[in-house]
């Protein structure tokens, strides 16, 4: 397989030398039609804008989606600085074309076409930039009924860019009905702001600057496109594509509903913080175990506490002996069969001994292989159990879908070390008492 790296690179080559061939067969068929030559192909200029935007939407996507953590603020700039490329381009050009400056050149058809296919290739960038960027806030807290509507979104938008080569146009009646189609997806994706709850009052405001920003290029990057449609003279007009239109009324909603939201969340940010602090001080649970309980029971209660701070749908945990041999299985709605299973898909890869007491490696994912896309559950998160500077056990998470668990709340199982030492401490001195009765 290809790397990430490599796929990027060529997406950039094959994106740019598909824009210039799109500019070159438009102005190879304006000169056509200006001398009443034979035309070229239409489908022609309609297959290259297919493939301008779908290279494009394949290179952000794996620029935007790598890495597990999400800056919700690093993906919000990324989104306004293209949108403010495109806007300070489109000033220009249009400041320079006032007849004060008497460049009348910018009124000739061919450099008309010309800037508007820079300026499309700019919106487009930008559109699909803000597109993977609300996809990632969107799909932070994410669930299989949300996975489903997003996909379906998603490739619904493109396949809709197929329908180019059929001249579907908005005055086709037919044109409206996947457009109010994906409006409809649109209005049901724009509700997932989960996202918001997780900044802080300061991020906050940074978060509605920037989308209001993002808001305002959005409105004026359509305007000017619908301006240079009215004034015709061109090839090619993006504003009657599906996937454009849909694209662009999706930013709209979305932008308008996060900035709604951010707002009302502001009074309520300090209570938030204080919430999460609190959860902070789930591990003095296992403090206030009553006497008389045995050893598995004082483990069970903890991995039900991390179990349900971070939201998993099952696990189960590992306790080792002195010798760092098995001494314990403890488990969370999960058979025995599928804990082989997931140990056996771990020990065809180089970290065959990550359920080892004596493990020490770093970590990659990347490295996993295709084994583990045929697992029965999406995510995996494996903590080991340390007191007294000793790891006595390991403790692993599943939850169903991929990338699953909140990387915020993924530190707070770090903190159960204080209780677990607690509980160890009392237990031993439970084998103690025992001892000394019999």
């Amino acid at each position: 397989m290809f790397s990430k790296k490599l796929i990027l690179r060529a997406s950039i080559i094959i994106g740019i030398l598909s824009w210039v061939l799109l500019l070159a067969v438009d102005l190879l068929w304006l000169k056509a039609y200006q001398t009443n030559t034979e035309d070229l192909p239409d489908y022609l200029k309609q297959l290259l804008l297919c493939i301008f935007i779908i290279i494009w939407f394949i290179y952000f996507k794996l620029d935007l989606e790598r890495g597990e953590n999400i800056n919700f603020l690093d993906l919000l700039w990324k989104a306004f600085i293209m949108g403010l490329i495109a806007t300070i381009f489109t000033l220009f050009i249009r400041v320079a074309s006032l007849p004060i400056f008497g460049l009348t050149i910018l009124k000739d058809i061919y450099a008309k076409n010309i800037l508007y296919h820079i300026i499309l290739a700019l919106v487009i960038l930008f559109l699909i930039t803000s597109f993977i960027a609300w996809k990632r806030l969107i799909l932070y807290h994410k669930s299989k009924v949300l996975i489903k509507i997003w996909y379906t979104f998603e490739y619904g938008l493109i396949t809709s860019l197929f329908l180019s080569f059929f001249k579907f146009s908005y005055t086709d009646y037919r044109f409206y009905i996947p457009f109010f189609f994906f409006l409809a997806l649109s209005l049901a994706l724009s509700v997932n702001l989960k996202w918001i709850a997780y900044i802080n009052f300061k991020q906050k405001w940074q978060s509605i600057l920037l989308i209001i920003l993002t808001l305002i290029y959005t409105v004026y990057l359509f305007y000017v496109l619908t301006g240079y449609r009215n004034e015709g003279g061109l090839i090619i007009d993006i504003t009657q594509n599906l996937f454009i239109l849909s694209v662009f009324a999706f930013i709209a909603l979305y932008a308008v509903f996060s900035i709604l939201v951010t707002l009302f969340n502001l009074p309520t940010s300090s209570v938030f913080e204080q919430k999460l602090e609190e959860v902070l001080n789930f591990q003095r649970l296992s403090q206030s175990i009553p006497l008389g309980q045995d050893e598995d029971n004082v483990y069970e209660i903890l991995m039900e506490s991390c179990l349900n701070t971070v939201f998993a749908d099952a696990a189960w945990m590992e306790i080792y002996d002195e010798k760092g041999n098995l001494k314990s299985l403890i488990e969370k709605n999960i058979k025995q069969d599928k804990i082989d299973k997931i140990k056996e898909n771990f020990s065809m890869t180089k970290y065959s001994d990550i359920f080892s007491v004596n493990y020490q490696k770093s970590f990659n994912r990347s490295k996993l292989g295709r084994n583990f896309r045929r697992l029965p559950f999406g995510s995996i998160l494996i903590v080991p159990m340390h007191t007294q500077n000793k790891q006595i056990g390991v403790l692993v998470l599943m939850k169903d879908e991929k990338d699953g668990f909140n990387k915020l709340l993924i530190p707070l199982l770090t903190r159960p070390a204080f209780p677990l030492r607690t509980s160890d401490c009392w237990l031993k001195q439970l084998k103690t008492n025992v001892i000394k009765r019999s």
